[in-house]
């Protein structure tokens, strides 16, 4: 919808029926035209890669932007002089966007916010001297890697993600490159799991030659594995490239002399082997001088079905695309798909574009090429809305029984310049097309929404991440989202706050763009990153969240996501798991857990209605869903002496510590008790150790089995003060043996390493080794290996940093 409409607001009720027939049209060519077919790729390159095989840990820390530094604002992507557009030949129907009120009563009448609260919100990496920041990101089954512009090249940093904390970084991502075009990145990075794979795809461009400089993890482990650089030349400056995952390729769009469209050679790739690169190009649309295809990235367990072309979309306002044809009430998204032959390039082909009616957007945010747009409080520099593309992610899913395609793009919502989201949502199944199974527009007050990034769970909702902004409200970063069972084309969940911006930007260059991506192990929790500003120079923010009771849909009678049991499948668990010698054991009614009370024979069971210790732990139905005797399920904390275990509190004792409970999994000795064995790639995936997993009744169990490894006066005196034993063990702070003498000061200690105070065995014994004396033992930062950490006390000559220097303070040090 552009130039402006000046249409009257009238019969929108009839016009709104309208835009729905529209909507259901076929999705064939502008005018009926049948989509192109293009045959034959250039055979662009032959790339052998470099092989990084070192620890992360050891590359050089990237130096961090200091005051006084030059401060460097990217150029402005690379544009071409636009097609004239010419004059619309139909005026818009609409003078807002037509989704508004469908939004607008969604708010109203919404039912309690599902993922309110982050679970991860942290700051990431900061500013680095450089406008725009492209902050991007991707979570992986054990670590999240966030990368933005650096001054020198693309830096990036690896989180461990059940805390948040740093692993490695930051580094400079040529850093793995040798000393060609790639030794000097340019920026413009994308980071992405390939979860098809195991595996991660980091990339930038090269600050010169025109390369596309591409890394891939050897193995699914980023800092250890080992990596794969490749460096690919282009034909032009491959400006602004977004990257997909693919089974058949890695597919690339890029702004040039034409909207280019690339397939690298994944399966080469995988392996270190020589890659191939082919391209295609796709006609200039008019009125943009910047434009992108964007690939499609394929998420979730199920691939594509077998022989499944790419999908590359992009938005096409017809006011100003095809403005002598324009259609007045609707407008369109094109799909082009691209399909690869690395043996004979000449059999490749691109086809398209074929096109989805959706309701009209306005393309025009303070123009349709204007760098300068959204406002900001006190200052006349305004932010750059970015309404030339779909925006970063296309995402892609299959869910056997049809194909979904999401994404979101910026539109002008009332006509003034103030900027929205427009999301979709695709679907085909069968041997069906791609048709609009539902859309939106999400803004709900007078600010600006913009810059979004958008996913889709495994269970079908959707979250939306963005800026907001305005000329009362600084550069902030929020997100929403719906359940699947939620009205179509609504996003009823509320608007949540993941960071309040402070201050307005200094610059105009913002984004380029934001990165909301899902969990691969749980295919619940969403990871989102993006741009906001505590100051007049930008900062980054991580946060993670999920929709409750994602994972698994209780009571249809199958096991899914984090789910002990649901209904009638117990997942061959019997009352015999809780050494019952009878009856029949069912689910409880949220499906976390069992249901006992149809368990005969159950041991030390009185059923007086009161969990007593030893109860809990034979399953007792005096101790139903999860309570035991003497501890708190739900605290955190598993309380293993009092009975706690993965089944009667998976929330405090799943051994699989990675995201919520509802994904985690129960982790021990295969039986019904702790279900998965410790063999298990699933438990021994990533930093998890499976000695950590509280193990069966019979082990641990306060008021039955004696004083035992884990229990103390403190937690179990029914077991350990009648029977003292010994000091079990000499590290964990409990007095085991209720002798009054705690680990090393009990004569049951003396022999034990632990206790003893020489210089490397791992603890900082106070009486002799400080952080001069023992730094292997005493270092305060405990990043890197030793001899890369530093000392950080008291500043003084024991311990020589203080803790306010940004040495101890980087990379999540303790300072004590």
């Amino acid at each position: 919808m552009s130039p402006r409409a000046n249409a009257p607001n009238i019969c929108r009720n009839l016009i709104l029926v309208a835009v729905a027939l529209l909507l259901t049209a076929p999705a064939m060519g502008q005018d009926g035209d049948k989509p192109q077919v293009r045959r034959g790729a250039e055979l662009i390159d032959v790339v052998t890669p470099y092989v990084f095989d070192g620890d992360l840990r050891d590359l050089p820390v990237a130096r961090s932007w200091q005051p006084g530094d030059p401060i460097k604002e990217i150029p402005r992507r690379h544009t071409r002089r636009p097609i004239d557009p010419g004059t619309p030949a139909n005026e818009p129907l609409f003078d807002r966007d037509p989704l508004l009120d469908l939004q607008a009563s969604a708010v109203a009448s919404r039912a309690a916010r599902a993922f309110s609260v982050p679970d991860v919100n942290r700051n990431g990496q900061g500013f680095s001297g450089v406008n725009p920041p492209d902050t991007v990101g991707d979570i992986g089954t054990d670590y999240y890697i966030q990368m933005i512009n650096g001054s020198q090249a693309t830096t990036f940093v690896v989180y461990d993600k059940t805390n948040g904390s740093i692993a490695a970084g930051p580094i400079d991502l040529d850093s793995l490159a040798t000393s060609n075009f790639c030794g000097n990145g340019g920026g413009d990075p994308i980071a992405l799991y390939d979860q098809l794979a195991g595996r991660w795809l980091l990339s930038e461009f090269s600050s010169s030659g025109s390369r596309m400089c591409v890394y891939i993890s050897q193995t699914g482990d980023p800092i250890t594995g080992g990596w794969y650089a490749y460096d690919f030349s282009a034909t032009n400056f491959p400006d602004y490239p977004k990257y997909a995952v693919w089974p058949d390729a890695y597919y690339v769009g890029t702004n040039e002399n034409s909207p280019a469209v690339y397939a690298m050679e994944r399966s080469q790739m995988l392996n270190g082997g020589a890659a191939s690169l082919q391209r295609f190009t796709a006609p200039d649309l008019a009125a943009f001088p910047f434009q992108m295809m964007i690939p499609s990235d394929a998420d979730g367990a199920t691939p594509p079905p077998g022989g499944s072309p790419a999908y590359f979309m992009r938005h096409r306002d017809d006011e100003v695309h095809n403005a002598g044809s324009n259609n007045p009430g609707q407008d369109f998204l094109e799909i082009w798909e691209f399909s690869v032959d690395f043996g004979t390039p000449a059999n490749s082909t691109f086809t398209g574009p074929t096109n989805i009616p959706i309701a009209e957007i306005d393309s025009d945010l303070c123009g349709l090429s204007s760098f300068e747009c959204i406002q900001q409080p006190g200052t006349s520099t305004l932010l750059d809305p970015l309404r030339e593309v779909v925006m970063w992610r296309s995402q892609y899913r299959n869910f056997g029984s049809h194909e979904a395609l999401i994404g979101s793009l910026a539109t002008d919502v009332n006509g003034n310049d103030r900027a929205g989201v427009r999301w979709y949502e695709l679907r085909k199944s069968g041997g069906g097309g791609w048709s609009v199974h539902q859309e939106g527009t999400y803004s709900i007050d007078n600010d600006s929404r913009w810059m979004s990034s958008i996913a889709m769970d495994g269970n079908g909702n959707i979250a939306l991440g963005y800026n907001v902004g305005s000329s009362s409200t600084f550069p902030s970063l929020r997100y929403t989202g719906r359940l699947s069972t939620d009205a179509a084309g609504t996003m009823p969940q509320g608007e949540n706050v993941l960071v309040n911006g402070s201050a307005s930007n200094g610059s105009i260059r913002y984004g380029d763009y934001a990165s909301v991506n899902v969990d691969p192990l749980d295919d619940c929790t969403i990871w989102f990153t993006g741009e906001w500003n505590s100051s007049s120079q930008w900062s980054t923010r991580i946060g993670s969240f999920s929709f409750d009771g994602c994972g698994g849909t209780c009571g249809n009678n199958v096991i899914e996501g984090g789910e002990v049991c649901d209904g009638t499948d117990l997942g061959g668990a019997t009352c015999g798991d809780f050494s019952c010698t009878g009856g029949a054991l069912a689910c409880n009614g949220t499906c976390d857990g069992f249901d006992t009370s149809g368990c005969t024979g159950c041991p030390d069971c009185d059923f007086d209605g009161v969990c007593e210790l030893g109860e809990d732990c034979m399953g007792c139905t005096d101790c139903p869903g999860g309570t035991v005797a003497g501890a708190t399920c739900g605290n955190g904390l598993c309380e293993a002496g009092d009975g706690e275990d993965c089944v009667s509190c998976p929330a405090d004792c799943n051994g699989k510590q990675n995201g919520k409970p509802s994904g985690r999994f129960c982790c021990g000795d295969g039986d019904g008790t702790n279900p998965v064995a410790c063999s298990d790639s699933r438990c021994t995936q990533g930093s998890f150790d499976c000695t950590d997993v509280p193990q069966p009744p019979g082990s641990f169990c306060c008021g039955l089995f004696g004083c035992e490894t884990g229990e103390g006066c403190s937690n179990c005196a029914l077991d350990c003060s009648t029977e003292p034993g010994t000091e079990l063990s000499c590290a964990d702070g409990e007095d085991n043996d209720c002798d009054d003498a705690v680990d090393c000061n009990d004569t049951d200690c003396d022999t034990d390493p632990v206790c003893d105070s020489s210089c490397g065995d791992g603890i900082c014994d106070s009486s002799s080794e400080n952080c001069v004396t023992c730094a292997a033992d005493c270092n305060g930062v405990q990043n890197g290996k030793p001899s890369r950490r530093y000392c950080c006390g008291d500043g003084g000559g024991t311990n020589p940093l203080p803790c306010s220097d940004s040495r101890c303070t980087a990379g999540g040090a303790i300072c004590n």
